[in-house]
C-alpha cells in the first residue's frame, strides 16, 4: 500500500497545479481532486486558502449570473459545491452562505426529486438526489431537518427490492444508487429493503470490474465496493473484492497515476480486446459500450466532462480515477485484511465519507 502511495504521490508531482491529466489545461475540480487525493494520502495536509478563495469567487459569481432554475439542474454547480463543502469541512465546520444555494433547499423535496427523475432510477438522478439531500443540510447543518425526514421518506417509498431504484440492468442502478446510500450512510438511517448483494455481484466481471466496459471504470468499481462493504457475509464478498484489488494493483500506470481503464485505447488496438470482453463478459451494458466503440469510436475514445477545458483518454492517467481507485483500494484492504478504512477520510455528507 505504501507504494501505491508513494506513486501516485510522483504522479502528482508531475502535473502543473490545477490539471487533470497532462495537458488538461487547468480548473478548479482538478486542483480539488488534487487537494483529496493528497489529503487521502497524507491527512496533516495543510488547508489551501488560495484555491479556497477563488472557489468561493466562481461559486459566487455563478449563483450571481445564473437563474434559480438553472443553478437547480446544473450538475457542474452543484458538484462543485458539494466538492467545496467537503473540503471546507475537513478542516473546521463551514456553512456556504449563497443566496441561490438556500434557495435551492427550499425547494419542495418531493417536486425537486420528482422532477429530476429520482423515483424511477433515471441516469444522473443518484447524483442530483444526492446533492439536494447535502444542499439542504447545508441550510441550517441540522440532520433533524423535517426536509431530510422528506428525502429519505421519499427515497424509501421509490426503492425497488433489489434495495436500489429504477428499473435498469443491475449495473446501472448500482452506479445510480450509490449516491442515495453516502447520504443514508452520513445520516444513519436504514434504507427500508436491504440491497441484494447476490445481484450485485452479477455485475462483477473476470477481471474483478464492475462496470459496462473492459477495465471497469473509476465510480463503477468504487460505487460497486461501497455498496458490497455494506454487507455483514464477509465470506460471500471476499473473494470477488480480492480479485478486483488484485487487478487494480496491476492496472496501476508506469507514471504512478492510474486511468478509466487500461484498455481502450486506438480503434485498432482495441478492437478485439473489447470484442473478447463483451463476448466473455456478456450482458446487456457491456453490448451497449461495444456498440458505442465500434460504431462512434472516435468521440468514444475520450471521455467529456465538466472538470477540464480538454478531455481525457480512457489511458491516461489523471487525478478523478487515481483518487477513486485509491479509495477503492482502501476499502478492499480495510474489509478483507482488517485495516483502517482511510477512505472515510472526510467529515462530511458526500463521496469520500
Amino acid at each position: 500500500m505504501i507504494q501505491i502511495e508513494q506513486r501516485i504521490s510522483r504522479f502528482i508531482d508531475t502535473l502543473d497545479l490545477g490539471e487533470l491529466f497532462i495537458g488538461s489545461g487547468i480548473s478548479l475540480y482538478a486542483a480539488l481532486f488534487r487537494e483529496f487525493l493528497n489529503i487521502s494520502i497524507n491527512p496533516e495536509t495543510p488547508f489551501n486558502k488560495e484555491l479556497s478563495d477563488k472557489i468561493r469567487e466562481y461559486l459566487s459569481f455563478t449563483e450571481s449570473n445564473n437563474t434559480l432554475n438553472d443553478l437547480a439542474g446544473s450538475k457542474s454547480y452543484l458538484q462543485l459545491l458539494c466538492f467545496y463543502l467537503s473540503y471546507r469541512n475537513y478542516y473546521e465546520p463551514y456553512q456556504w452562505k449563497g443566496e441561490k444555494a438556500k434557495e435551492i433547499s427550499l425547494i419542495p423535496v418531493q417536486d425537486y426529486l420528482e422532477s429530476r427523475g429520482c423515483r424511477f432510477g433515471l441516469p444522473g438522478s443518484g447524483n442530483y438526489a444526492m446533492f439536494f439531500a447535502i444542499v439542504i443540510y447545508n441550510d441550517n447543518l441540522n440532520p433533524s431537518d423535517p426536509r431530510l425526514d422528506q428525502w429519505f421518506e421519499f427515497m424509501d417509498e421509490s426503492m425497488n427490492k433489489k434495495g436500489l431504484w429504477g428499473s435498469g440492468h443491475i449495473t446501472y442502478q448500482m452506479q445510480n444508487g450509490f449516491h442515495q446510500y453516502e447520504i443514508y450512510n452520513y445520516f444513519n438511517r436504514k434504507p427500508r429493503i436491504e440491497l441484494d448483494y447476490k445481484e450485485l455481484l452479477k455485475s462483477q466481471d473476470t477481471m474483478g470490474h464492475f462496470g459496462p466496459r473492459i477495465g471497469g471504470g473509476g465510480c463503477y468499481d468504487y460505487d460497486a465496493v461501497s455498496l458490497l462493504c455494506r454487507s455483514d457475509n464477509t465470506s460471500s464478498i471476499y473473494r470477488p473484492l480480492l480479485k478486483l484489488l488484485n487487478s487494480l494493483i496491476l492496472e496501476q500506470n508506469e507514471d504512478g497515476g492510474f486511468c478509466e481503464s487500461p484498455y481502450i485505447n486506438s480503434y485498432f488496438n482495441s478492437f478485439l480486446p473489447i470484442l473478447n470482453y463483451t463476448i466473455e463478459n456478456f450482458n446487456v451494458p457491456r453490448l451497449k459500450s461495444a456498440i458505442r466503440f465500434f460504431f462512434t469510436y472516435k468521440s468514444y475514445v475520450r471521455l467529456e466532462t465538466h472538470w477540464s477545458k480538454f478531455h481525457r483518454k480512457f489511458t491516461d492517467s489523471d487525478l478523478w480515477d487515481t483518487w477513486f481507485r485509491l479509495m477503492t483500494i482502501y476499502k478492499i484492504e480495510a474489509r478483507i485484511k482488517g485495516k483502517r478504512d482511510k477512505s472515510k477520510v472526510f467529515k462530511y455528507p458526500g463521496i469520500g465519507f
